[in-house]
């Protein structure tokens, strides 16, 4: 982040009014709340820590809690950002200060040089001297490396310790009696051979004045306890006060202007420096701002200013007392002042290294909390990026996938004031958590991953959070914590528990989730991995992982299930449509009521089927060929075997009770590459004590086909019936001996009937209603086609693949004898004759229909051509079929084109185009002209057409078109602008939708309301007079008709009643046509 940003939205937006006792940030510490959650070893314990409060209501989230006080520090840190002074306005006076700072700065910058011994005995007055105690030159003496001298602007000034002290002693000041004086150049050859000397140049002297100022009456500066009494001012030489070692104090007077304080104390001398403004302060308030390492406090009313440099570095100023009642130590400053507050951008937030609030706002931000031991963040919207260290740590997260890093210190002291616990409390969206050290973690909802690491850590979960997933990176030789998930406000009886990737506990109910942690047994491990240790209820109730391993076995009331068992489950379904996969135990599986599929894999497996069951699918398709994957049975409980039929499609068998759509499907017969069958399921047991094994169910399974179109292959080497159903079906049959039935109104079939390896007798059984008299047939190469005449039924066979042919009066035919019974056509006496224009001249041909079969045949004709005086052409065709000869004619006229004349009537949101004929038309067409061209609108052999779903207010150009000797022709001068009704007159119901329904031959109609109206009422034109055929009431915008001839078309309009009388004006104009489906 720009440091730009971080200093602005480090401005403490607080204002404390003086004259209360004490502020209220002084009480409250909101990291100090959750310490009591999180002074356990165990996870356990800590879980404990934290129900404890909150059992003592039923509501998890009303009791106090962790929602609670991160809420009520939510507030407070709103509160601090919405002050009624503009936490801004501090800068446009800090910007004064730093023209004045920069000089003070300058100086502290000034390149000091060593000089030589020589130089000093050229410049310095040989008599020049210092005055100190005896006790401070022995000082000297012995502990040199304590001192430095400086040569300011021809001034000597001796320091020690960093500290000035002493001077060039003046003529005008007198020594007393108890210093001694020391000539420099003594003091020159103690200092370590010059090593100690150095010459700064100054152009101003506010350092000696400074020092002079605070020299006393004995000739030497205070090092003891200094008390300065400091008016703020705008002077450019303001100074910068240092009290060094001691207790200092800086009283602050009332002015305006500045003051710099930079408080130093070598090794740590000074253990009670206070700034304290010294004047009634009730009546203003303060603003408290960091830049870095720098504090400035921001007196609002009197405007003055005290700049603290180095405060956050090296904080040597212990307090800061605004009243005689109201007084800061360093933390509470640190509390008050390291808040960094995003933007609605995309931010990148640092922490500091203390303790810092972090307030992300809206914006994809990248926040890292590196240093302190306690951090808030509150991330805000937007999908975040956050990192800390482990510390006392919380973490808010609003709406969006966040991405969550909590990393490892290994340097920091764990006590039991500070254990190092990370509170993260996340919102909605699927966030991404990664966590190390010890944490408790409300991820809220949405979909979400917790990478767990090294540490106690407490998930808590809700009911309606969504499916969270737990990871962890420790392996079973590894001492990770004790981890616990906290469901907090469920019970044992609120979820069921499966081994899926580890074990998945589900939550029953309307907001169904699941909470999926790992548990698998790893390579050289002696035992189960178990990285999540306890799981934990608000009843108190602690599971463990015996207890996932016992819970997960047993399944109940699930509708969705996936599990790699070595053990083996017993698993009772519910009466939803439920998925189950297992893995290579023994189960037992009860589906219960609805469509089940059950995929049981390897291992002895029991499915059991009750009447009303529904249609369920048990797959042990990947039991194995050979052997099969184990002895699997389908237990029939209430259920005869006398019960049922069975039913063979493609690979699957399928076991039918009688009378009812329950049914019991065995897929995976085949498999690609297998040389034989599989054994999916190896009995069926029924409740009359019949038992029949897998072989037995595949003689006496029938091939079944759907009353869709079908696609399939019937068994290669087990003689099998099979009833081709409704649909156009495509069914193959291999070396068996197959039958086929074929009943009517089972479509257009195909059946291909051969045999690779061995010679096969098959029959094809027609049902009730199939004579032999009936067939058409028609010869298509190897190929011939039986069809029913005036239905939808047909039969494609390939010669000399099906033997016998049967029918229910007994009648059995050969192949040959059916063909020959069906050989002959009945076609139509009168044959259609179709013309075809070809370069200037007509062509025809003669088409017969057959009138049971619907198959046509075609005789070409010969034409001649006569012209008359007129120009008219007239063509006639002959053609002689069976001895009967056949004529048609065909007339041209190349009379002259003239379009026709158009006009047009307004609607709402409609128009109709009415045109005159036009001579030798054959057809017209309604063009638009859209988008710079003309397009065609419609076509037809009337001379009017409505354009509907105009737009009020629009103009449509529109010209008519006319066909004319089998060409277009279109007169654009003649085109016409329209436009419908205004919207402010539209007075019509205006029909929006038409649906049709092809199954039943009907149409659904929906239409505007109009104002006013009462009722409504449905009309169609018949034999050119319109007859309502229904009314509705006003309420009531929809039509359904009753079932129609599909292919007839009707005109209709919708008419509205209002004020008590029927509208039926512009009903032309209104019209509409429907076409049944």
């Amino acid at each position: 982040m720009k440091r730009t940003k971080r200093v602005i939205a480090s401005v403490l937006a607080l204002t404390l009014t003086m004259g209360c006792a004490v502020p209220a940030f002084a009480d409250y510490d909101p990291f100090s709340d959750y310490e009591v959650m999180t002074d356990k070893d165990k996870a356990v314990s800590i879980v404990n820590g934290i129900t404890e409060s909150l059992k003592k209501g039923t509501d998890f989230a009303s009791d106090p809690s962790l929602y609670r006080k991160a809420t009520e520090y939510d507030g407070f840190i709103e509160a601090v950002y919405d002050h009624k002074d503009d936490p801004f306005e501090i800068i446009e006076f800090i910007d004064g200060f730093r023209e004045i700072q920069f000089r003070y700065k300058e100086y502290k910058k000034s390149a000091a040089v060593d000089i030589s011994q020589d130089y000093i005995n050229e410049k310095m007055n040989s008599q020049a001297s210092v005055v100190m105690t005896q006790e401070d030159y022995e000082d000297l003496t012995v502990n040199p490396d304590r001192y430095e001298l400086y040569f300011i602007d021809g001034d000597a000034v001796l320091f020690r310790d960093g500290l000035v002290f002493a001077l060039e002693n003046k003529p005008d000041i007198p020594t007393p009696a108890e210093f001694v004086e020391v000539p420099l150049a003594v003091a020159c050859e103690v200092l370590k051979q010059l090593d100690k000397v150095f010459f700064v140049v100054n152009m101003r002297n506010e350092a000696l004045q400074q020092i002079e100022d605070f020299m006393t009456e004995n000739g030497y500066w205070n090092i003891v306890d200094n008390e300065m009494e400091i008016i703020p001012a705008y002077d450019t030489n303001s100074i910068i006060y240092n009290g060094g070692s001691g207790n200092d104090t800086y009283k602050i007077q009332k002015g305006k202007g500045y003051v710099f304080i930079h408080d130093s104390c070598p090794n740590n001398s000074g253990d009670a420096d206070k700034i304290v403004f010294d004047y009634d302060t009730s009546d203003t308030n303060f603003i408290l701002y960091r830049d870095d390492d720098d504090l400035y406090i921001y007196d609002v009313v009197n405007q003055s200013m005290v700049f603290a440099e180095n405060y956050f570095n090296e904080c040597w100023l212990e307090y800061i007392q605004f009243s005689p009642d109201i007084t800061l130590e360093y933390k509470d400053v640190i509390k008050l002042v390291n808040k960094i507050k995003g933007t609605a951008e995309d931010d990148e937030l640092t922490g500091y290294k203390e303790s810092t609030v972090i307030w992300g706002e809206e914006g994809n931000d990248t926040i890292t909390a590196e240093y302190g031991d306690e951090y808030y963040i509150h991330a805000g919207s937007g999908d975040n990026n956050i990192t800390v260290s482990n510390g006392n740590d919380i973490i808010v997260s609003e709406d969006g996938n966040d991405y969550i890093t909590i990393t490892r210190e290994w340097y920091r002291l764990f006590t039991s004031e500070n254990p190092g616990y990370n509170v993260v409390l996340s919102g909605k969206g699927d966030d991404t958590i990664t966590l190390d050290g010890s944490n408790i973690v409300d991820a809220g909802e949405g979909n979400d991953i917790i990478n767990c690491g090294f540490g106690d850590d407490v998930i808590i979960y809700h009911y309606g959070d969504g499916d969270d997933k737990l990871s962890d990176s420790i392996n079973a030789f590894s001492n990770g914590g004790t981890d616990v998930i906290y469901f907090a406000d469920l019970t044992p009886d609120d979820v069921y528990v499966r081994r899926d990737s580890g074990f998945t506990f589900y939550v029953k109910g309307d907001k169904k989730g699941s909470v999926n942690i790992p548990g698998t047994y790893q390579n050289g491990a002696s035992k189960f991995k178990e990285p999540i240790e306890y799981v934990m209820f608000k009843d108190g109730t602690v599971w463990n992982l015996y207890d996932y391993l016992d819970k997960s076995r047993t399944i109940v009331d699930t509708e969705k299930f996936t599990g790699k068992d070595t053990l083996g489950y017993y698993i009772t379904g519910t009466d939803n449509d439920d998925t189950y996969y297992t893995g290579g135990g023994n189960d037992v599986i009860i589906p219960g009521k609805g469509n089940d599929y059950v995929n049981a894999g390897g291992g002895t497996d029991t499915f059991v089927f009750y009447r009303g069951d529904g249609h369920d699918i048990f797959d042990e398709s990947n039991g194995g060929s050979y052997p099969p994957g184990g002895e699997d049975t389908v237990l029939f409980e209430d259920i005869r075997s006398d019960e049922v039929r069975i039913g063979q499609y493609g690979s699957t068998i399928t076991i039918k009770v009688n009378g009812s759509s329950d049914a019991v499907e065995l897929p995976g017969i085949y498999e690609s590459g297998a040389s034989g069958r599989r054994h999916p399921i190896e009995k069926a047991k029924f409740a009359d004590g019949v038992e029949w094994t897998f072989l037995e169910m595949l003689e006496m399974s029938m091939t079944e086909a759907t009353d869709g179109d079908d696609d399939f292959d019937t068994f290669s080497t087990i003689n099998g019936l099979t009833r081709c159903g409704k649909g156009n079906d495509h069914i193959r049959g291999k070396e068996a001996t197959d039958t086929y039935v074929y009943e009517l109104g089972d479509g257009h079939d195909v059946i291909e009937d051969y045999s690779v390896w061995w010679d096969s007798y098959d029959i094809i059984r027609f049902g009730t209603g199939i004579t032999p008299d009936m067939f058409c047939l028609k010869n298509d190469g190897n190929t011939y086609i039986l069809s029913i005449p005036n239905t939808e039924d047909s039969l494609t066979l390939t010669k000399g693949q099906i033997e016998t042919f049967t029918f229910t009066d007994g009648t059995s035919l050969e192949e040959n004898e059916l063909i020959a019974k069906a050989a002959d056509h009945h076609y139509s006496e009168t044959p259609e004759c179709v013309w075809t224009k070809n370069e200037g001249n007509y062509s025809a041909k003669f088409v017969f229909v057959c009138s049971d079969c619907g198959a046509k045949v075609s005789y070409a004709a010969e034409v001649e051509c006569e012209e008359g005086d007129d120009g008219v052409k007239v063509y006639t065709a002959k053609a002689t079929v069976a001895g009967k000869e056949y004529t048609d004619t065909y007339k041209y006229s190349p009379s002259a084109y003239k379009s026709p004349d158009v006009t047009f009537e307004k609607g709402t949101n409609a128009v109709k185009i009415t045109w005159t004929e036009a001579v030798g038309a054959e057809k017209y067409a309604v063009c638009g002209y859209v988008s710079g061209k003309w397009q065609m609108i419609a076509k037809g052999n009337g001379t009017s057409y409505v354009l509907k779903n105009l737009k009020t207010g629009t103009n449509y150009k529109i010209a008519v078109a006319v066909m004319v000797n089998g060409e277009w022709k279109m007169d654009s001068s003649k085109a016409i602008t329209v436009t419908p009704l205004e919207e402010v007159t539209a007075k019509y119901p205006a029909v929006e939708n038409i649906n049709y329904n092809e199954q039943y031959h009907q149409f659904r109609l929906s239409w505007t309301k109009v104002n006013g109206a009462s009722q409504y009422g449905v009309a169609v034109k018949i034999a050119g007079k319109w007859k309502v055929y229904a009314y509705t009431d006003a309420n009531t915008t929809t039509f359904t008709s009753p079932k129609l001839k599909a292919g007839s078309t009707y005109e209709m309009v919708i008419c509205a009643k209002v004020n008590g009388k029927w509208d039926t004006s512009n009903l032309n104009a209104r019209a509409f046509k429907v076409t049944v489906k």
